[in-house]
């Protein structure tokens, strides 16, 4: 159990640094010098892993909301949960289960913030459309960048999509004046697979004039998608209702034996093949969890 925490609080400080696998590769092996073409490739952000996007996402979201150094207290919030998962498994006698309660309290504020983002982004989906088909018309109709066209219509764009345009002014106006930068920073706060081929025409045509005019084929695909969308919106809908309650039910699942047969539930909570079962069950359900949190979140880019 010592080493257990000892590596959790190892884990915990590598984040707190912002070490990641590729850095802990380098110093446990040795490396021949990085080429241009694998440089290239490393800061490509296409490129990068599951947990380093997911955090890019994460600080994105916290800085949408002025809160640049929030990670940092998501940290400390995760490493605490954490903690408090290894005490539930000392009070409950069970080792096996340390490790699964660890592991999902450390992730849960993670998983809050982006649940929280995704809720509020059911609003952005709804006025994607009329949102960008008015930048794009300004953007067409004169000769000024994409800056002085989102500055424009920025008092008109709804919340939480102004938050995010309004994030995108203030990064190319006093962090960083690149605008490809800014363009791709908005992508992993707007899970729209059209916003992200927008984004992607635009950037294009910031150094190309003459793509400016593919920008209104890329909108005519929300006309194209709506009545479909409309279709799948409701069957998702069941799904996820009906999965919420499956899982509720799953996760209460155990105390029945309490009320029914005092010998499954001394066996579940005394006996080691008991307890090992225990933890598997809750592995079971926390892996479909984030199994129906990966196809939300998909549903979502596809424009649901």
């Amino acid at each position: 159990m010592n080493i257990l925490v000892f590596v959790m609080v190892c884990v915990s400080i590598c984040l707190l640094l912002g070490v990641n696998s590729k850095d802990l590769q380098t110093l446990l092996r040795w490396q021949r010098k990085p080429t241009l073409k694998q440089k290239i490739k490393a800061a490509d952000s296409h490129n990068q892993g599951f947990v380093a996007l997911q955090l890019a996402e994460i600080r994105q979201i916290l800085a949408i909301y002025n809160l640049p150094g929030g990670i940092w207290l998501v940290y400390a919030v995760a490493v605490g949960l954490s903690l408090v998962g290894l005490g539930l498994s000392n009070l409950m006698d069970n080792p096996f289960v340390a490790p699964v309660l660890m592991i999902v309290l450390f992730l849960f504020p993670f998983a809050a913030i982006k649940g929280f983002w995704l809720y509020k982004e059911k609003n952005v989906t709804k006025t994607l459309e009329s949102s960008l088909t008015a930048i794009t018309g300004t953007y067409l109709r004169s000769d000024a960048g994409i800056i002085a066209a989102i500055s424009e219509n920025i008092s008109y764009l709804p919340n939480p999509l102004q938050q995010v345009f309004r994030h995108f002014l203030n990064q190319v106006t006093y962090i960083d004046s690149s605008v490809t930068d800014a363009l791709e920073a908005m992508k992993l706060t707007v899970h729209n697979r059209i916003f992200h081929q927008w984004v992607d025409v635009l950037i294009q045509a910031e150094s190309n004039h003459t793509l400016k005019k593919n920008l209104s084929k890329i909108l005519d695909k929300f006309r194209l998608n709506r009545d479909a969308q409309a279709e799948v919106a409701g069957i998702i809908a069941d799904a996820q209702n009906s999965y919420l309650m499956i899982w509720v039910l799953s996760l209460f699942a155990p105390l029945i034996f309490y009320f029914t047969s005092k010998d499954w539930w001394n066996l579940l909570v005394e006996h080691p093949i008991g307890k090992m079962l225990t933890a598997l069950y809750l592995v079971g359900i926390f892996v479909s969890m984030c199994i129906a949190y990966m196809a939300h979140q998909q549903s979502i880019v596809e424009g649901e």
